[in-house]
């Protein structure tokens, strides 16, 4: 059960109604290794908004191609 409050200030819930959450931090997410001696660990993706937020480690020497971020 879900309602407004008579002040119009909040809402009430059943615990029922309370929606499940898991928090899980960067640090407590594996990398991959890519197989060139350079790691991915993908930290969050909202697919529909075609974000993704990504931390790499990239061997010593890795040379990136020019490239734009939009």
């Amino acid at each position: 059960m879900v309602s407004l409050d008579r002040s119009g200030k909040g809402i009430s819930m059943t615990m029922a109604d309370v929606p499940t959450a898991v928090h899980i931090g960067a640090d407590e997410l594996p990398f991959v290794d890519l197989g060139d001696g350079s790691k991915l660990k993908v930290i969050q993706v909202k697919e529909a908004e075609g974000l993704w937020i990504v931390e790499n480690v990239f061997r010593a020497g890795y040379e990136v191609q020019r490239h734009k971020h939009t």
